[in-house]
């Protein structure tokens, strides 16, 4: 072989041992009830209810990755990216598409102050890239959501 190496990962390697036992089962699908029935009532009660309802579960979301963020050593600001999540969903659905552009530049302006007063000790340029990145990957997407809800059958 003239310069070429190949490297073969054992399929078994991929899942560490035991990961899939650790998983808890019965509490998995008891959320998965809770939250079902959570949003069905939500349905019920109107459309805002239930953006307000995906915003919570948003913000849930984006918590869990800016932990997982943290814990690799990066800083997100992480009110700010917890409170444009929850309330963007309601946002979308209030406004419409023209909420994106704005969220988009309000979460920019108020991360870029949020670092340059040091709120939050780092490197700046990855910590204002990892919160503009937990608002867009969760907040960003889960919008979508507010839009579905805005439209004529949104709820149904």
């Amino acid at each position: 072989m003239t310069g070429v190496q190949t490297c073969a990962l054992p399929i078994s390697g991929i899942v560490p041992p035991g990961a899939a036992a650790s998983r808890d089962l019965p509490t998995a699908i008891m959320t998965a009830a809770i939250v079902i029935v959570a949003g069905l009532v939500c349905f019920q009660l109107g459309r805002v209810v239930t953006a307000l309802f995906a915003g919570v579960i948003l913000a849930l979301a984006t918590a869990e990755l800016c932990t997982t963020l943290r814990s690799k050593g990066m800083r997100p600001a992480v009110l700010i990216a917890l409170l444009a999540a929850l309330t963007f969903p309601v946002a979308a659905q209030q406004v419409g598409p023209g909420a994106y552009p704005v969220y988009l530049a309000v979460v920019t302006a108020t991360t870029f102050g949020w670092f340059l007063w040091r709120v939050t000790p780092g490197r700046p340029v990855l910590s204002v890239a990892t919160t503009l990145f937990a608002f867009l990957y969760i907040g960003g997407l889960g919008g979508f959501a507010g839009l579905l809800l805005s439209a004529r059958d949104g709820i149904g």
